[in-house]
């Protein structure tokens, strides 16, 4: 028995359905694959494969070379996406991808990554 149904089993009778019926809502959906990413003209433009079901993705962006470096995410229909100003000269960058749906989101994609070419 995993460790979230021991939770729900132990919740139930204390009058705590809502956290079950919310987990219900939840739908799993498979993680994106194929992504790739292409750097020109101050852009990074990302692709990949479309996953059954999902109603957006949610990108997630970040410089490699940063001391911290913060994922930027960013919200599409579909692929491509492109990201404006972001692409600087000689600047390596890595990219995810999830899928969403509902209230939901699939797990990330494996990083793809790219250096931006040198203008």
């Amino acid at each position: 028995m995993s460790a979230l149904a021991l939770l729900l089993m132990l919740l139930a009778p204390a009058g705590c359905m809502y956290v079950k019926s919310t987990l219900d809502m939840v739908e799993t959906l498979d993680t994106p694959t194929e992504v790739a990413v292409t750097a020109a003209n101050r852009r990074l433009t990302v692709t990949w494969g479309e996953v059954p079901d999902a109603t957006s993705y949610t990108i997630a962006v970040r410089p490699k070379n940063e001391l911290v470096p913060t994922w930027r995410e960013h919200t599409a229909t579909s692929a491509p996406y492109t990201i404006k100003m972001w692409a600087m000269s000689g600047m390596a960058y890595e990219v995810r991808v999830a899928a969403v749906r509902g209230r939901g989101h699939s797990e990330w994609s494996a990083p793809a990554s790219i250096t931006a070419p040198v203008l």
